[in-house]
C-alpha cells in the first residue's frame, strides 16, 4: 500500500530519536569547478570518490534500486553528482507543472539534498530535485515543541544550478549550491545527507545515505569538514529594506531601498541586484548596481524596478563578488499596490478608531497625489448618511497637505474621509468614533497599550490558576481554556481573575460546548477562507464576550505555522470580522520565529513571539542569546507592536537548565531595547520547579513596574554608541526618555566578561544611577565605561530615587 501524503510528510519533516551515531563524510576540495550539465564523467569529478550504501528508512534494508553520489566543494559552492539506478525508467512521473511549494512534489521521483549548517541542529535546508530537473527549496526549522518536528518554509531561494539527464537504466543529477545562499555559519560545522523517494514501485521506496528513521533525523546525518571554506566572505547583512510604488512619467515604478553592511574584515567590491520574482521564483524584473564597501561600513542603495504591475511578488536582493560568486541573498514576499490619491491617516493611529478615553481625539490626515495630473483636490469628512462635517480644497502644488479636525466635536458613529481631484480620481478611508466601553483597550502610535485611557505594561503568565499565589507585579494571564460551558461560566471565570488584579487574554473561538476541543474552529477548518458557520458563531459570541471589562486581548493563534496548513488569510479575514464586532480589544498572534511572524503578521494587531534561547549547564544556548533582539526587530520591520513570551521554564532534554536571574533579565531588557510593549511568561506551573524562576520573574517584574513609563517609550535612534573589549558584535543597548527622565539599557549577550565604552549623544545629565545595584556612573564629554559579567544587564537611570527603590540585585 502506498503511504498517504500525511504519512510521507511525517517522514519528510519529523526527526526520530535514534540510538546510532552519525559518522564523518570526507568532502574533497575541487581546484576546478565542474560544468553543471549533467555529464558527470568530466575530469573535474575524476578524483572524487563515490559514496554509496543507501538503506531504507526505519529498517535500514538495502533498497531495490541503489543510489550513489559524489560531493565536493570550492570557495563558493558545494557540488553534487548523483546516479540513481532505475530499472523502470519508463514509469518515472516527471509532473513538470508542479508548483515549487507543492506538497505533492514528493509524488515525483526525487532526490533530496539535506544540508545542515546549524550547530544546534534546530534548522536545516533541503533541496528536492526530480527527474525533470525541477527543484523545490525548503528551510526546515524546529517547531519549538520538543518533539523533533520541523516546520517547512518555502521562502528560500538557493540559487542552485541543477541539471538532470535520463539514461536507459538510471537518471543523473548534477548540482552546484552556492554557500552565499545559506545563513552564516561561523563555526563552519556542516552535516550532509541525501534521501531518495522512489515512486516507480509500490509501495514507495524511501532510502537514505545516512541510517535514519525519518528524513529529518538530522542528528544522524554525516558530519563534514570544509577547511578551505572562508566563511568570512559571507559576513554581510541586508537590513532596513523598504519599498514604495509610485508613478514616474506615467510608468509604475517600485523603488526599493536597502542597507548592505560589510562585516567581512576587508574592503570589498560587490555587485548589488534587486529582482522581482513571481510565485515560482521566475524573474520578472531586475536591476543592478556596482558598489564598494569598507569593513564595518554600510551602503544604502535604491533600486528602481519598472514597469511593474500591482500584485504579489517575491523581492530578491542578491549581492555578488567581482568574480560572480554569491555573497549574500535576501528574499521576502511583497505586495505592490498603487494608489494615485493617497490618504495617510496619522491620527488616530490604531484601527482608524477614536476611543472615548483617548485624550487626543484629533483627526489628522496627510493627502497627496502620486503620478496623477490635477489642479485641485477636495477633502471631505462626512458621516455614513452623507452629512458633511469638514471640507477643504487644496491646490495640488501645495501637496502634501494636512487636513486636521477635532474629532471630539463629532457624535459617536462612522465617518468617511474622501479626497477627490478635479479629474474625478478619488480615495476614501473610514474612521470610527466609538462610545465608551468600560475596560476598553487601544494602542497609541508607538504601540503602547492603554486600558481605560491609562498606559499599561502587560506582564503576566501563561497557565496561571486561580488558586496560584500572585505577586503584585503580575497583571495579566493567558489561558488556553476553550472548555467553557456557557457565556455565564466565561464571564465568571474572567471576573475571578480580575479580582486577583489580572486582565485575561483568551481565544476568541469559544464554542461553549464544555469540551476542551474545537469543532467549528478545528485547525483543519483554517486551511482556506473563514466559513459561514464560523462567521455566524463569532457574530453571536464576540459581542457578548467583549462586554467583560477584564478582557485584555484575543489570543488569535498559537504557532499557526506548525498547525499543519493554517492559512494566513483565514486569520486576516477573521481579524477583520472580529475588529468590526469588537473594536475594543486587540488580537495577538504567537509565532515561534521570524518566518512565522512574516507569514502571519497581517492577521494580527500585536505580534507575540516566543523566543526560547534554551539554556544548558555549560553556558551555551540553542538559539543565540541575542535572538530575542532579532525577533523584536522582525516585528518592527513588519510595523507591528510586539509583546514577548520569555522562557520561564527549563526547555529541552539532557543538560538543559532553567534561565538564571541574569538570563531572564537579559531576555526582558533586550526586548525592551527593541521596543517590546508587553510580556506573557511561559509558564507558571513549570517555573515553580526551579529556584531561579521563583525569584527572577517577580524581581524583574517589580523593576519594570517602577520604570514602566520609561521602558514603554520607543528607544531613541542613533543616541548610543558602544565599543566593547573584547569586541562583541551583538552587545545590545538603547536609550529611552519620559517626561525629563532618561533610561539607558545595556545587555551583554555573550558569556565573556567585557568592558563596554558608551558614547551618548545630546545634552544629557552627568550622573546616572544603576537600577538595583546601589552605584552610579558619571558621563564625561558624553562617555563612560562599565564592566559586564557574562549575560549581565545594567539599567542606568537619571532618577536616583527610582534606581534605589528596588531590592538590590546582590541580595536577590
Amino acid at each position: 500500500m502506498i503511504p498517504s501524503k500525511s504519512a510521507f510528510l511525517l517522514f519528510l519533516f519529523c526527526g526520530v530519536l535514534f540510538c546510532g551515531q552519525s559518522f564523518a563524510l570526507e568532502v574533497p576540495y575541487l581546484p576546478k569547478a565542474p560544468l553543471i550539465d549533467g555529464k558527470i564523467e568530466e575530469p573535474a569529478w575524476a578524483e572524487v570518490p563515490w559514496q554509496s550504501g543507501f538503506t531504507t528508512y526505519r529498517n535500514n534494508a538495502e533498497p531495490e534500486a541503489q543510489t550513489r553520489f559524489k560531493t565536493a566543494y570550492d570557495e563558493n559552492h558545494l557540488y553534487f553528482a548523483v546516479e540513481l539506478e532505475e530499472p523502470n525508467m519508463e514509469s518515472i512521473s516527471e509532473r513538470k507543472n508542479l508548483r515549487r511549494d507543492s506538497e505533492d512534489f514528493w509524488l515525483t521521483e526525487t532526490i533530496e539534498f539535506c544540508l545542515v549548517n546549524d550547530p544546534t541542529l534546530l534548522s536545516f535546508y533541503k533541496i528536492l530535485v526530480n527527474a525533470a530537473g525541477r527543484i523545490q527549496e525548503i528551510t526546515l526549522i524546529d517547531d519549538n515543541t520538543g518533539r523533533g518536528v520541523f516546520t517547512p518554509f518555502f521562502d528560500w531561494k538557493s540559487h542552485a544550478a541543477v541539471k538532470t539527464l535520463r539514461h536507459a537504466d538510471k537518471w543523473v543529477v548534477e548540482a552546484a549550491i552556492p554557500f552565499g545562499s545559506f545563513c552564516r555559519n561561523e563555526a563552519n560545522q556542516w552535516r550532509i545527507n541525501l534521501n531518495r523517494n522512489r515512486r516507480t514501485v509500490s509501495p514507495i521506496e524511501l532510502s537514505s545515505f545516512a541510517r535514519v528513521k525519518g528524513a529529518a533525523d538530522i542528528q544522524q546525518y554525516p558530519q563534514v569538514s570544509l577547511p578551505k571554506l572562508d566563511e568570512s566572505q559571507h559576513r554581510w547583512e541586508i537590513v532596513n529594506v523598504s519599498g514604495k510604488v509610485s508613478q514616474v512619467k506615467g510608468v509604475l515604478t517600485y523603488d526599493v531601498y536597502a542597507d548592505l553592511v560589510n562585516r567581512t574584515g576587508n574592503f570589498r567590491i560587490v555587485k548589488c541586484m534587486a529582482s522581482l520574482l513571481d510565485s515560482e521564483f521566475r524573474n520578472i524584473l531586475s536591476v543592478s548596481h556596482d558598489d564598494n564597501l569598507q569593513d564595518k561600513k554600510f551602503s544604502r542603495r535604491q533600486f528602481s524596478l519598472a514597469p511593474i504591475i500591482p500584485g504579489k511578488y517575491f523581492l530578491s536582493l542578491d549581492y555578488f563578488a567581482a568574480d560572480g560568486a554569491l555573497l549574500k541573498t535576501s528574499l521576502q514576499e511583497v505586495k505592490l499596490e498603487y494608489q494615485p490619491v493617497v490618504i495617510n491617516l496619522l491620527r488616530p493611529a490604531y484601527r482608524n478608531n477614536l476611543y472615548a478615553t483617548m485624550p487626543d481625539k484629533t483627526i489628522e490626515a496627510e493627502i497627496s497625489l502620486d503620478g496623477v495630473e490635477a489642479r485641485k483636490i477636495t477633502a471631505v469628512l462626512k458621516d455614513a448618511d452623507g452629512k458633511v462635517y469638514e471640507q477643504k480644497e487644496f491646490d495640488t502644488r501645495e501637496l502634501p497637505a494636512k487636513m486636521i479636525f477635532d474629532g471630539a466635536k463629532l457624535p459617536d458613529g462612522a465617518y468617511f474621509l474622501e479626497a477627490v481631484t478635479d479629474q474625478g480620481v478619488a480615495a476614501k478611508t473610514r474612521i470610527r468614533k466609538l462610545p465608551h466601553r468600560a475596560g476598553e483597550v487601544w494602542l497609541d502610535k508607538d504601540g503602547i497599550t492603554h486600558v481605560d485611557g491609562k498606559r499599561f505594561l502587560p506582564y503576566g503568565w501563561f497557565i496561571f490558576q486561580l488558586e496560584d499565589q500572585k505577586d503584585p507585579c503580575f497583571n495579566s494571564q493567558l489561558t488556553y481554556n476553550i472548555g467553557y460551558s456557557s457565556l455565564e461560566s466565561f464571564h465568571k471565570n474572567v471576573g475571578a481573575y480580575e479580582k486577583l488584579g489580572m486582565k485575561s487574554i483568551l481565544f476568541p473561538y469559544q464554542e461553549f460546548s464544555g469540551k476542551h476541543d474545537w469543532k467549528i474552529f478545528a485547525h483543519d477548518t483554517r486551511f482556506g477562507a473563514i466559513n459561514e458557520e464560523q462567521r455566524e458563531h463569532l457574530k453571536k459570541t464576540i459581542p457578548e464576550m467583549s462586554k467583560n471589562q477584564a478582557v485584555l486581548a484575543w489570543y488569535f493563534a498559537d504557532e499557526p505555522e506548525s498547525r499543519g496548513g493554517n492559512n494566513p488569510q483565514w486569520f486576516v479575514q477573521t481579524g477583520e470580522l472580529i475588529a468590526e464586532l469588537d473594536p475594543y480589544h486587540p488580537n495577538l498572534m504567537l509565532n515561534w520565529g521570524p518566518q512565522g511572524m512574516r507569514q502571519f503578521y497581517e492577521g494580527c494587531d500585536i505580534l507575540m513571539p516566543d523566543c526560547y534561547p534554551q539554556y544548558f549547564e555549560n553556558g551555551r544556548t540553542a538559539k543565540p542569546r541575542w535572538a530575542t533582539s532579532e525577533w523584536m526587530k522582525t516585528a518592527m520591520e513588519l510595523k507591528r507592536p510586539a509583546w514577548l513570551v520569555p522562557q520561564a521554564f527549563a526547555w529541552g532534554g539532557e543538560g538543559v537548565v532553567p534561565p538564571s536571574m541574569d538570563d531572564f533579565r537579559a531576555e526582558i531588557y533586550q526586548a525592551l531595547i527593541h521596543n517590546c510593549k508587553g510580556f506573557q511568561l511561559y509558564d507558571f506551573p513549570e517555573s515553580r520547579m526551579h529556584s531561579s524562576l521563583t525569584i527572577a520573574p517577580s524581581s524583574v517584574g517589580e523593576e519594570l513596574m517602577r520604570i514602566k513609563d520609561l521602558v514603554l517609550e520607543r528607544t531613541l535612534p542613533g543616541m548610543v554608541r558602544v565599543v566593547t573589549s573584547p569586541e562583541k558584535e551583538h552587545f545590545q543597548a538603547g536609550l529611552k526618555t519620559w517626561q525629563g527622565q532618561y533610561c539607558l539599557i545595556a545587555v551583554n549577550t555573550s558569556m565573556d566578561r567585557i568592558t563596554a565604552n558608551f558614547t551618548l549623544e545630546g545634552n544629557l545629565p552627568a550622573l546616572w544611577h544603576v537600577l538595583g545595584e546601589e552605584r552610579s556612573v558619571s558621563l564625561k564629554n558624553g562617555t563612560f565605561s562599565d564592566e559586564f559579567g557574562p549575560a549581565e544587564t545594567h539599567v542606568y537611570l537619571t532618577d536616583k530615587a527610582t534606581a534605589d527603590s528596588v531590592e538590590p540585585l546582590h541580595s536577590v
